[in-house]
């Protein structure tokens, strides 16, 4: 299922858990903003609908890099660090280069 909209918007998280409530297995690709706070507030908010054995996907990691500031690669690092429910998956990351490095993040335990 494909949702588009604002990624803190209201209705669009509803939307989100409505339909995560019936679904076995539930992964998020984040292809948002490449600011900082934004995307560590975007895993905040969507880390909770992620099933055990799935996947958070951070794309554009490389921008940190490119860029020479905090952007999408440090958020996941921050969020890595006070989530233990969630590991960096590098079996993803099969070549040299990767833009999303680091950016697949697996949970492994439900939280109550």
């Amino acid at each position: 299922v494909r949702i588009e909209g604002r990624s803190g918007d209201p209705a669009v998280l509803q939307r989100i858990w409505s339909l995560s409530m019936s679904s076995l297995v539930v992964a998020v690709i984040h292809d948002g903003s490449h600011d900082f706070q934004q995307v560590l507030q975007d895993l905040e908010l969507y880390a909770p609908f992620v099933t055990v054995g799935s996947f958070l996907i951070v794309q554009d990691t490389k921008l940190d890099r490119l860029r020479g500031s905090r952007g999408p690669f440090a958020a996941v690092h921050n969020f890595i660090r006070s989530h233990p429910d969630f590991v960096i998956d590098k079996s993803w990351e099969r070549f040299i280069y990767s833009q999303h490095h680091d950016g697949f993040l697996r949970r492994v335990v439900a939280v109550p």
